[in-house]
């Protein structure tokens, strides 16, 4: 009889040999157990005597060629195992697998990056410079992009990236620090990524490591784009604000002196002409600008811009206001003289009047039927009108009226 399958049947056999366990065997009249063929790799024979294979390896396990089980080796860790695997097959880089008997692998965690094969994520955490979402690979697959950094381990995405500081830049991907300052003559806000990110406009300097435009001082003007520092003084008669882009401005960051005052060039504040001064006059340059008080007016405030308005007006009666003067009692009428309102300086008594008082505005006649003598017009000297003639109040000479 011919030799079944699943066995063979060497010479002078009285009975077919069945074929071990982990072979079988499909043909015919063989004659050897060398003729039985060694179960497929992934595939058990789980017995003897077969002509065909008993069936895929289980899942999470692996069955090398000549397995009899459908278990004959557990998955190993860092490894996964599908139905029907002939060898355990390595955890590709992004996944990771801590445990035996697995069909699978598991994504790698967001904040870790898993090599391959890995058995444990935990020690893979994400180094500073970079962001691991879930299935990061590597250690460097996801540098922070331009523009930011990180010296904090374990980011998960590149949101979690620090935006580069103010005043420097971030040249590169996966810094953990900036690459440097911003360049003298720009500014780099956050998030910068070149040196020269905005160049500095008018009106404003940068200095080396700015974050943002300096708006140009009081007092200065910034006269072009990319100045690290202003371009000088404001003109003297012109008063810069802040932010001026010409030496002269007269309107925004700026304006020409006002009426009562006057601006040195560089001044952060108009100056106010002093009391006894005033000045009708815009963009005067210094204090000669400053006009003196007419003589019998006052001035008594500082920043007059006229001799009628407030803090100004006529001398006081009794009293007299030389230019510059003050107050409406600035000296005091002296004997002999008298002032009236808005007196300039004192007129003295006419000849026959007389003024021995201070502060007077009108002088006393000599009395009837004298005369005055001598030239003293701030003591009564009088004399009795002589014979022949007579004296009216006032007479100044000893013989006036024949």
């Amino acid at each position: 009889m011919t030799c079944p399958p699943g066995r063979y049947c060497p010479a002078n056999s009285s009975a077919p040999t069945l074929c071990p366990e982990g072979t079988y065997l499909p043909a015919r009249a063989k004659s050897a157990e060398s003729d039985c063929l060694q179960c497929t790799a992934g595939s058990y024979c789980g017995s003897t005597g077969l002509s065909n294979l008993s069936g895929g390896c289980t899942p999470g396990h692996f069955c090398p060629s000549g397995s009899s089980t459908a278990t004959a080796q557990s998955c190993p860790k860092g490894y996964y195992c599908p139905a029907a695997t002939g060898s355990a097959i390595p955890c590709a880089a992004g996944t990771y697998n801590k445990h035996d008997q697995q069909s699978a692998c598991t994504a790698c965690p967001e904040g870790y990056f898993c090599k391959n094969a890995t058995v444990n994520y935990e020690p893979n955490l994400c180094p500073v410079g970079h962001y691991c979402p879930a299935s990061t690979a590597t250690e460097t697959e996801h540098p922070c992009p331009l523009g930011t950094m990180s010296n904090t381990s374990g980011l998960r995405s590149a949101n979690e990236c620090t935006s580069c500081l103010a005043g420097s830049y971030c040249g590169t991907v996966g810094l953990t620090q900036p690459t440097a300052q911003c360049d003298q003559g720009y500014y780099c806000p956050t998030g910068s990524n070149i040196s020269t990110q905005n160049i500095c406009p008018v009106g404003s300097y940068c200095p080396a490591g700015s974050g943002t435009a300096v708006l140009c001082p009081a007092g200065q003007y910034c006269g072009a784009t990319g100045l690290h520092t202003p371009s000088g003084a404001c003109d003297a008669g012109f008063l810069c604000t802040g932010g001026a882009s010409i030496s002269n401005p007269s309107s925004g960051s700026g304006h020409s002196c006002g009426v009562g005052r006057y601006c040195l060039s560089g001044t952060t504040s108009e100056a106010l002409c002093p009391v006894g001064s005033y000045n009708p006059s815009t963009g005067s340059k210094n204090i000669s600008a400053c006009l003196d008080c007419p003589a019998g007016q006052f001035c008594s405030q500082n920043g007059i811009s006229s001799t009628t308005g407030p803090g100004t007006g006529s001398c006081t009666p009794g009293y007299y206001c030389p230019a510059g003067s003050t107050n409406g009692g600035a000296v005091i009428c002296p004997t002999g003289h008298f002032c009236l309102a808005g007196s300039g300086s004192p007129t003295q008594c006419p000849a026959g009047q007389y003024n021995s008082q201070q502060g007077q505005t009108n002088c006393t006649h000599s009395p009837a039927g004298y005369y005055t003598t001598g030239v003293d017009p701030t003591a009564l000297n009088i004399a009795p009108c002589p014979a022949g003639y007579y004296c009216p109040a006032g007479t100044s000479s000893a013989y006036p009226f024949a």
